[in-house]
């Protein structure tokens, strides 16, 4: 039987998630994932400062739609279906936005 550590998502441990998000986007963005680990884990100016697991750090950047310069056909392909059914979505919700708007007005010419 394997027990699985699980990473507790604390307010400390989402801001330090937050924090490796901001470097990576701003510093590392041409890195790969594993690259920018090693580098939290070597770099003397990041070493001992975060204690995170890969697989966390990986886990945490995909959940946020941070993929790496060197995902996999996969990845990108799950990553473009899931912004595409955001797009969908976002536009269903701005034409259904548009019909109550158009809907308040109209009673309102129709009461005045």
């Amino acid at each position: 039987m394997v027990i699985e550590k699980k990473f507790l998502i604390t307010k400390k441990n989402h801001l330090m998630i937050d924090k490796l998000k901001k470097i990576y986007l701003d510093e590392y963005y041409d890195y790969n994932f594993q690259g920018f680990y090693e580098e939290l884990t070597e770099k003397e100016k990041y070493k001992g400062k975060y204690e995170i697991s890969y697989s966390t750090l990986y886990k945490e950047f995909l959940w946020d739609n941070i993929i790496s310069p060197n995902a996999h056909k996969e990845t990108i392909r799950l990553y473009n279906e899931k912004m595409n059914n955001a797009i969908k979505k976002r536009k269903i919700l701005l034409k259904e936005k548009w019909n109550y708007t158009n809907l308040d007005k109209y009673l309102l010419k129709k009461h005045t």
